[in-house]
């Protein structure tokens, strides 16, 4: 277990030697380090303790890095996001200063990247995400239905509220308490599983990246069925320059 002294701390997933945020709420969390075969130095990586980062091909390294933090790591509060976007306030990122009181004053339990409840979802698989469709037969969010009701049946009714809303929390970027960031992790891999087992019996083609995407269409869905005390923030983009430091 990663030994810790802050309670807070947001992991800033990224493949290149990217900026970080200059606030100890940040850090950056290589993601997929032992697919990539990549050190940058002083970045950490996710290819310690338990992990799966030689499977980002399989995972994403979104889902890579989401695996180790809850493996990991044992911060009071924890969260992930790319290191191209940030929760935000005021067209910033968000501050530890300003984390702090949205859960230490004003008690919540979850803070995700604000739905767009002008999304939809089908669309988007069908037409934005080509990847999707390697075998141009199946629709994924058909095989994610089968899995709901065989795995998890009383997910069933958030499952149809948020794809019939297009309702989504995006980016895989959010901070939650972590006993709810374990348990949304686990059911996420659990999921992913699940999953696989299906793709398998028709010969479904999973390729890079496919979980990354399917997964974030599924975080409303487990929050809806949670009833977790939650707040949305934007997401705020940052420049993709190599290596530097951005104030909040």
């Amino acid at each position: 277990m990663y030994q810790i002294k802050e309670k807070y701390k947001i992991f800033c997933c990224t493949h290149i030697n990217a900026e970080i945020v200059n606030d100890p709420l940040y850090e950056l969390l290589h993601t997929g380090r032992a697919y990539d075969k990549q050190f940058f130095a002083g970045v950490r990586g996710d290819d310690t303790g338990d992990n799966i980062s030689n499977k980002k091909d399989i995972y994403d390294g979104l889902l890579t890095g989401m695996y180790w933090i809850w493996k990991n790591t044992n911060y009071e509060y924890t969260g992930i996001c790319s290191y191209r976007g940030y929760l935000g306030i005021d067209k910033r990122p968000i501050s530890l200063k300003k984390i702090k009181i949205m859960f230490e004053e004003k008690g919540y339990d979850f803070v995700a990247a604000r739905l767009d409840l002008e999304y939809n979802i089908s669309k988007d698989f069908e037409l934005g995400q080509n990847l999707f469709y390697y075998n141009y037969l199946h629709d994924p969010l058909l095989y994610t239905e089968r899995v709901i009701k065989d795995r998890y049946p009383y997910m069933l009714d958030a499952y149809y509220y948020c794809m019939q809303h297009h309702i989504i929390n995006y980016r895989h970027t959010f901070i939650a308490k972590k006993k709810y960031f374990d348990e949304y992790a686990e059911w996420v891999f659990d999921f992913i599983n699940e999953y696989i087992k299906y793709a398998q019996k028709v010969n479904y083609i999973i390729g890079a990246r496919f979980f990354g995407y399917l997964v974030e269409r599924l975080e409303r869905v487990w929050l809806l069925y949670k009833g977790v005390n939650l707040a949305e923030l934007p997401v705020v983009f940052i420049s993709n320059r190599n290596s530097g430091v951005i104030d909040v």
